[in-house]
């Protein structure tokens, strides 16, 4: 570790436990201090010249992507943010380990229940010592379940102050959306905040169908940071000539299938539907991955990148695949991070059942998808991302290879938009348009107006 990175951790482990031991005294004032200290503007969102709005920002690092989008859409609303990790430090001075986002609607007990009801109580308690502070018009955050957040939609629901959800989790393919409904109804619950905006359809009548919200209070915005890519794909910037790029966007052997995890539990998940027991894309994954290097063995004129989500158990799941043979030199491996940078030097993108597809489809790239092995399976069939004529489907390991060389070197030119990407894009990100962002700064303004 580095000094930068060990002092951080240090500052980090300090804050922890301040707002930790505050919290189990109830010294909400001394609670709103320390949160109040760490409030900021984060990186890369743009300070609004307008500002009519105040809004804090529960931080996620996809959350964050889409934020600076409704930011750039807006001059009248300013985002801030409190330290990352500030709720999950108060909501463990009052909830039990077993308390998690995916069991927080099941009825664990009175003695459960008298925690949270204390954990909003102070929540309240801190909020009004907040504003006392530093003026917030409304909180903004990433998904409605977060177990450290609840309490806090419910408090802020009593005091009047809008709780506003941008879901970040929309990709759901019908497999998903039958196994969400039932999570969603008996395991997360109904969202207790003012509104709730979602990327598409699919997540709009999936929330209302489950009962998390009723329709009045959902609308359909568009996913904010494929704005930037539409943007991109429109500039002037796109024009230029770029060297022939495959950018594979890596994935594991549960990438999209259905899975409940579980923090309090050695493995991190739970076995909620037996019927999905043993499902994988080992085969898939394994020949796709070997594919990737064999591409860039046969063809050391293109530039070859593997981009992972960054996620511990991927990258060791990616390491085993790759193994201890020298890589060729023109293999590049991208752990995490923002992936813009690679979409917009790419000439073709490859992925499975990822949003990264739809960000390339958005910024002019031709698109291949793996479609064989476990994909040909019956039983796997719900769970595929269908992008239709958008994307190109390869059969076979030899035949990806095959298909990526000939895709990264028969253009460097951005595409149009086809009817089919339009498509895609409308159904799966609900933004063909580049718009998200506005509408979705529309909506906090008007939520925020009363």
């Amino acid at each position: 570790m580095n000094p930068a990175s060990a002092a951080r951790s240090l500052v980090e482990a300090g804050l922890r436990t301040t707002l930790r031991g505050a919290a189990r005294r109830r010294w909400a004032g001394v609670s709103a201090s320390v949160f109040a200290a760490t409030i900021h503007r984060p990186p890369g969102i743009a300070a609004a010249s307008a500002a009519q709005r105040r809004v804090l920002v529960l931080p996620r690092a996809a959350a964050l992507q889409d934020v600076a989008d409704v930011a750039d859409a807006s001059d009248q609303v300013t985002f801030v943010a409190p330290w990352h990790g500030a709720m999950k430090a108060l909501a463990s001075a009052y909830l039990p380990p077993e308390v998690d986002s995916n069991t927080y609607h099941v009825d664990a007990g009175p003695q459960v229940a008298a925690a949270k009801d204390a954990y909003r109580a102070f929540l309240s308690d801190l909020w009004q010592a907040l504003r006392r502070k530093t003026s917030i018009d409304a909180v903004l955050s990433s998904n409605f379940s977060y177990y450290s957040e609840r309490e806090l939609a419910a408090a802020l629901n009593e005091l009047g102050v809008p709780f506003i959800v941008l879901q970040k989790e929309n990709l759901k393919t019908p497999g998903r959306v039958q196994f969400f409904e039932r999570l969603y109804r008996t395991r997360r619950g109904p969202f207790v905040g003012r509104r709730m905006l979602v990327y598409n359809e699919i997540e709009r009548d999936l929330q209302i169908a489950a009962g998390v919200v009723p329709p009045e209070r959902i609308a359909v915005v568009g996913m904010p940071r494929m704005d930037r890519l539409h943007r991109w794909r429109m500039s002037s910037a796109a024009a230029d000539l770029r060297r022939p790029t495959v950018v594979f966007f890596d994935f594991d052997e549960t990438n999209g299938l259905p899975a409940v995890t579980r923090k309090a539990t050695e493995s991190g998940f739970e076995a909620f539907d037996p019927a999905l027991e043993g499902m994988a894309w080992r085969t898939l994954c394994g020949s796709t991955r070997a594919a990737v290097v064999r591409l860039a063995r046969d063809h050391p004129s293109l530039r070859v990148v593997i981009k992972t989500k960054g996620r511990v158990r991927s990258d060791r799941s990616l390491a085993a695949h790759l193994g201890t043979e020298q890589l060729p030199a023109n293999l590049e491996l991208a752990f995490g991070g923002d992936p813009l940078q690679l979409l917009t030097a790419a000439t073709v993108v490859c992925g499975f059942n990822s949003t990264a597809l739809l960000e390339g489809i958005a910024a002019g790239v031709p698109v291949v998808v793996p479609h064989f092995a476990e994909a040909m399976e019956i039983r796997y069939q719900p769970y595929l991302l269908d992008l239709g004529a958008a994307a190109r489907l390869a059969a076979g390991g030899d035949e990806l290879s095959d298909l990526l060389a000939r895709t990264a070197t028969e253009s460097t030119a951005v595409r149009a938009l086809s009817a089919a990407a339009v498509g895609a894009l409308q159904h799966w990100t609900g933004n063909a348009d580049g718009q998200a962002g506005a509408r979705a700064a529309a909506e906090i303004l008007a939520v925020t107006a009363g």
